[in-house]
């Protein structure tokens, strides 16, 4: 009988394995996190216009009223072909990546109208221009009037566009987290408040492509030979954790292109400080994750010349490395003569 009892069981416990009923739940495998898990991106590569570092600084009249002062075509000249540029290559919207005005020693007021001007300038164009603030637009203005004078609400900022997600940024705080105004003194290299950081966990958590726009550069200064956001490392390895696709920065004025942790930086020059770049403005299209960058300038005969961004001998951090070994072999070579005895053989 108990041999019977026995099958008799294990019949039950198998018709309820197979019915699903009585069964221990199975953990299911863990999944990666829905920002590891990139879209595949369909359809055309996106359109992007880029412009940085404008920098108007005015003319002021003798009678000094705002209505008269006129603006140098030093920042007319590459505004208009920026905007020849961007009705040519038709993109989905651009990017001005910061400094709109110098503000350099100039009243609230006039830091606004050259605010106006600049957002003018861009009027005739059809596609949305989107606007990161920068150091030198709030030597003179503060952040509501930026807001004001551009007709928008953000400074912080992102929206999606298809398979894409566009994230700005204010870079403009102090190492201590106190935002820059006018007044408080210039954080020539920018800051990420914690603030800000927390805000961006949750926007880099997506499964979009993601491209970043701030105007303060956070490649490490030693590639640039330039001042770089104070809590850059954090920054870097926040972007890297969350597989951010590219940032784009404007401020340093030398051009970079270069991978840290899979996150691929650019540097951007502006229209006039940078001498070897003058009215310089960019194309980008992206496609997923690839991006085909290409660099528009005026050359010493004026002439408009189209160059893809990364041209090796024009990297400054290739500049950097080329000159310090050449100081390197000098020094050497110094060292050897220095050494050396002439004999007498006579």
């Amino acid at each position: 009988m108990y041999k019977y009892l026995f099958f008799g069981s294990v019949a039950v416990i198998a018709i309820l394995l197979f019915s699903g009923r009585g069964v221990l739940p199975v953990a299911d495998e863990p999944t990666a996190p829905v920002w590891e898990q990139k879209r595949t991106a369909s359809g055309e590569p996106l359109r992007i216009g880029l412009i940085t570092d404008t920098h108007v600084d005015s003319v002021r009249p003798p009678s000094r009223i705002l209505e008269e002062r006129t603006m140098p075509d030093k920042y007319t000249g590459p505004m208009q072909d920026f905007v020849d540029r961007m009705q040519a290559f038709d993109p989905a919207f651009n990017v001005h990546v910061g400094d709109l005005i110098e503000g350099t020693g100039v009243d609230p007021e006039v830091g606004e109208w050259e605010t106006r001007f600049v957002r003018d300038a861009f009027s005739a164009l059809s596609m949305p221009m989107y606007w990161v603030i920068g150091n030198h637009d709030l030597r003179s203005i503060s952040r509501k009037d930026f807001r004001q004078e551009l007709e928008i609400d953000y400074t912080n900022h992102y929206f999606d566009e298809g398979d894409y997600r566009f994230v700005i940024i204010d870079s403009n705080y102090r190492f201590d987290g106190v935002p820059n105004h006018v007044g408080s003194g210039d954080p020539v290299s920018g800051y990420i408040p914690r603030e800000t950081l927390a805000w961006l966990t949750d926007v880099l958590a997506t499964d979009l492509h993601v491209y970043v726009f701030m105007h303060h550069s956070a490649v490490p200064g030693d590639f640039t030979g330039k001042n770089q956001i104070d809590n850059h490392q954090a920054v870097r390895d926040l972007f890297a954790s969350y597989n951010v696709s590219a940032v784009f920065s404007g401020h340093i004025e030398k051009r970079f292109q270069g991978d840290f942790d899979g996150v691929t930086y650019y540097t951007l020059p502006g229209i006039v400080k940078s001498p070897d770049y003058l009215g310089a403005h960019y194309t980008l299209s992206v496609q997923g994750d690839a991006v085909d960058l290409r660099l528009h300038y005026r050359d010493s005969d004026n002439g408009l010349v189209e160059e893809p961004f990364f041209v090796e001998e024009k990297m400054i951090d290739r500049i950097i490395a080329a000159k310090a070994k050449a100081e390197a072999e000098a020094a050497v070579s110094d060292e050897g003569d220095e050494g050396g005895e002439e004999i007498d053989e006579s």
